[in-house]
């Protein structure tokens, strides 16, 4: 018998950090990052939204409010089991 599986590596590490910035290019460039963190805090919170639904066993979980759950929605659904590894560094500066 013949199994089937599925790996995705999904990188979420983003700077976090929105210092001010002196010339064009680096607010910019500033501005670029803040709208990255932004996106990834934002698919973050879908994230989390949809495991408590998938905990709560919702009739209906709509995995299409973000790309990140539409890409995982194989692997947070049904019979799947999914591993989710995070390194949180506490400094000051955060």
């Amino acid at each position: 018998k013949a199994r089937v599986g599925k790996l995705l590596l999904v990188d979420l590490a983003g700077s976090e950090s929105n210092k001010g910035s002196i010339t064009a290019v680096e607010q910019t460039q500033e501005g670029l990052r803040q709208k990255q963190s932004i996106g990834i805090n934002r698919a973050l919170t879908i994230l989390g939204t949809t495991v408590s639904q998938l905990k709560k066993g919702d009739p209906h979980v709509n995995y299409r409010d973000s790309a990140l759950t539409m890409l995982l929605k194989d692997c947070l659904g049904g019979n799947a089991r999914a591993l989710l590894i995070a390194q949180v560094i506490p400094e000051a500066a955060h």
